[in-house]
């Protein structure tokens, strides 16, 4: 998936996958398995400020944090897209993506989803096609 992701991005952004920390505030830690950000925002494994984009991989033991209490934070902290992989999607035999965009009122709402080798496209932080088959 990170090599997908980079090779898209300019040079101005930077993919970052796990281990990292993500600290939107001093109060708070999460770790996220893929952002991108910024390149001057990065170093020393604690990334600080909005990514342009964070990306969850769910595992059975994961699922809710990472829809429930994950997703709220990203949607405070105003990243404007998060993305749902689902390499064992309960509902699919196939892996899944699903793409959520920040609204005004602050919510994500979906407005993509793959399945499979199904290509989604989305035109920001980049113009990217992607079928869910490849990021996984």
């Amino acid at each position: 998936m990170s090599r997908i992701l980079k090779g898209n991005f300019p040079g101005d952004l930077a993919v970052v996958v796990a281990p990292i920390v993500w600290q939107p505030d001093r109060r708070t830690s999460l770790q996220p398995d893929l952002l991108v950000v910024l390149k001057d925002r990065t170093g020393d494994q604690i990334i600080t400020g909005s990514p342009a984009l964070v990306v969850e991989v769910l595992s059975p033991s994961s699922s809710r944090y990472d829809r429930t209490m994950k997703s709220s934070r990203y949607a405070e902290a105003g990243i404007p897209q998060y993305w749902i992989v689902d390499p064992l999607a309960v509902n699919s035999p196939r892996p899944t993506v699903e793409v959520h965009e920040l609204d005004d009122a602050g919510t994500y709402q979906r407005t993509a989803r793959s399945e499979g080798d199904q290509e989604i496209s989305v035109t920001a932080p980049i113009p990217l096609t992607v079928a869910a088959s490849a990021l996984v």
